[in-house]
């Protein structure tokens, strides 16, 4: 009987062990192929994955994953996505990661540029990946502060989408998110001329270095938390309902007159030739700077965008200018003073009787400056010429976008082509109303229009019915037409109508704020 209890207590201690060593290998066995799973690159598999958590636990996991990253898609110009953690950037793989010890895997992807409705556009927006994982690529540069990842692409280059698309989005994101708190901007699709010319705005909302994320090519950065996306409201506008602040676009006026405001339009020149550009009789604004001067300004540069105080501003801008003199003097204006853009080498809508415009105006007592903005226009003359003027004219355009310049109650008068009223008003009716200036729109006639000559007076459908020739859809065939073909040859007697109502609403401006 004793032998047969002993037999029995060995067995079953056999028995234990067995089940015992079964498991440890099981274990090993999982472990390792965990290890292998994160170790293999993982986010190949998190791409074609759903973009969300992927659940190997129970729903609490899942909640408790979702909070280290968020993203809100139910806008229709952006999405903006977060990581609430400190994460690390992948360049190979353009993404994200956030370390997280649980067994849910999050995956969102993110074009992270304000036109998400625009597919064509969107297909040229690198995306980026946010994930978790339990490990994440070796960390090679730290920062203190978060990121702000954005991209530039797009239609970088054109002043009207450089705001619209890029600093009154970046305005609101900044005043909405990252109220009183340090950032690194994170761009992607970065340009040195883009970069030079901007560099005081683009150090007024980050003291730190931008970084060129398209460069980091073999360099891993890790921030404490960063977002990726700008916050958009529309077209040329800032709604004060949707911003804790309620900023405005007059806000974001006062912000650009913080940084280029100077009281008093002086535009400094480098030699007579470049001052000759700029000659009170002929009235004309030109940039003094050419794009091979920019570009090896910014060689040096070298997208170290860091504050500088008043002092090295000044002390800069005369190593620029060693023999710059104030145009203008600092003296009581006897006229009010008139912008009046001009599209010179661009391919349509160009007036074609400005000169015949300009003198009208003269006549009816306007200080006339002709306006000729280029890519490489100096942003801190173009402010002071328009801030210490009284109206605005010009054809629709990115031109008008310098609007934003103008002093609220100012006056701004838009001619708009045929074919572009609901373009018009999207754009520059939007900016007009949003910072309060006096607002009037020139609808041309089928007589002033260039296309009268091509497709005939009686073209009910080009001429006198362009709704019903695209409908709802701007075409690029439609585009070119409204926007590329067409000239303007105003009516002088009509149009004088026009700028008599704006003289006296100038004078009556100029009385009260100079």
């Amino acid at each position: 009987m004793t032998k047969i209890n002993v037999v029995k207590k060995r067995a079953s201690n056999s028995t234990t062990t067995l089940i015992g060593l079964m498991f440890i290998v099981l274990m090993i066995i999982v472990l390792g192929q965990n290890q292998f799973f994160f170790n293999s690159r993982p986010h190949d598999s998190f791409i074609t994955s759903s973009p969300h958590a992927i659940n190997h636990q129970n729903n609490n996991g899942v909640e408790k994953s979702r909070s280290i990253i968020n993203c809100n898609r139910s806008h229709h110009f952006y999405d903006i996505c977060s990581i609430n953690g400190p994460t690390i950037f992948d360049p190979i793989e353009s993404t994200f990661y956030t370390t997280n010890n649980e067994t849910n895997i999050i995956v969102e992807k993110i074009k992270p540029y304000p036109r998400k409705w625009e597919n064509f556009t969107m297909g040229h927006i690198r995306e980026f990946t946010l994930t978790t994982s339990p490990i994440g690529p070796p960390c090679l540069i730290h920062h203190e502060a978060q990121a702000l990842v954005f991209s530039l692409g797009g239609y970088t280059g054109n002043f009207f989408h450089d705001i619209n698309d890029g600093f009154i989005p970046l305005f609101i994101t900044v005043n909405s998110l990252f109220p009183n708190q340090d950032f690194i901007l994170v761009i992607s699709k970065l340009e040195d001329w883009w970069v030079h010319k901007y560099k005081d705005l683009l150090q007024s909302f980050s003291k730190y270095p931008i970084i060129d994320i398209d460069k980091e090519i073999n360099v891993t950065h890790c921030f404490p938390r960063a977002t990726l996306g700008l916050m958009s409201h529309g077209f040329m506008t800032i709604d004060p309902k949707l911003t804790p602040s309620s900023k405005t676009l007059i806000n974001f006026h006062h912000f650009l007159a913080t940084i280029y405001g100077t009281g008093q339009y002086q535009p400094q020149f480098q030699s007579q030739h470049d001052q000759s550009q700029l000659q009170s009789q002929h009235g004309q604004f030109q940039p003094q700077h050419d794009q091979s001067q920019l570009q090896s300004q910014h060689d040096q540069f070298q997208h170290q965008v860091q504050p500088q105080s008043q002092h090295d501003q000044l002390q800069s801008q005369s190593q620029l200018h060693p023999q710059s003199q104030p145009l203008f003097e600092h003296q009581p204006q006897l006229r009010p003073r008139l912008i009046l853009t001009s599209r010179h080498d661009s391919i349509g809508r160009l007036i074609l009787n400005q000169d015949e415009v300009r003198s009208v105006a003269e006549q009816i007592g306007f200080e006339v400056i002709l306006f000729k903005p280029r890519k490489n226009t100096s942003l801190h003359e173009s402010f002071g010429l328009i801030h210490s003027s009284h109206a605005m004219i010009g054809v629709h355009g990115a031109a008008l976008t310098h609007a934003l310049f103008l002093r609220p109650n100012s006056i701004f008068i838009q001619i708009i082509p045929i074919g572009a009223e609901g373009v018009s008003d999207l754009c520059f009716g939007k900016l007009a109303r949003g910072m309060n200036l006096v607002y009037e729109e020139y609808k041309i006639g089928v007589e002033e229009s260039s296309l009268m000559e091509k497709f005939g007076k009686e073209n009910n459908l080009v001429l006198k019915n362009p709704k019903a020739l695209h409908g709802k859809v701007w075409s690029q065939e439609i585009m070119d037409i409204y926007l590329r073909e067409q000239n303007i040859n105003l009516n002088l007697n009509r149009f004088r109508i026009y700028l008599e109502k704006a003289y006296q609403k100038a004078k009556m401006f100029m009385a009260i704020n100079g």
